[in-house]
């Protein structure tokens, strides 16, 4: 069995190191490909899980990146009368949520909304800290 092979049954990455020695364990069992990995899967339960768990995070965080630097292209090179309006009249409510989610309000308070142009500076300054 490859480290390939074994990654994708498993569901996770591991060391050269550490696969080396799996490879060994494995050579010396008598058991087939997925039959190694379900039991090893079931030893190793709880790290599996939160190795899972940790590439679904990254996942979600990966496309929030992807859907914020979408919303810069869409809206970054509009002209300044569109910059200088008030982003909740421009963004959609799906792109208010995503904004909300990491961080970024479109309204400085209960009466004023920002400008389209500030909430693009504040998602371009999220981007280079996330």
């Amino acid at each position: 069995m490859t480290r390939q092979e074994f990654t994708q049954r498993v569901g996770m990455q591991v060391s050269a190191e550490e696969f080396s020695v799996i490879e060994q364990v494995y050579m010396a069992s008598d058991v087939d490909k997925d039959e190694f990995c379900r039991l090893w899967v079931k030893m190793n339960a709880q790290r599996v899980k939160a190795a899972k768990e940790l590439a679904a995070q990254q996942n979600r965080e990966r496309k929030q990146r992807e859907q914020l630097w979408s919303i810069i292209m869409q809206y970054g090179g509009m002209s300044y009368d569109v910059m200088s309006s008030q982003a909740d009249t421009v963004l959609t409510k799906r792109q208010q949520q995503l904004l909300c989610t990491v961080g970024i309000q479109t309204e400085s308070d209960e009466w004023n909304c920002k400008l389209l142009g500030t909430v693009l500076y504040e998602i371009k300054k999220y981007l280079k800290a996330a």
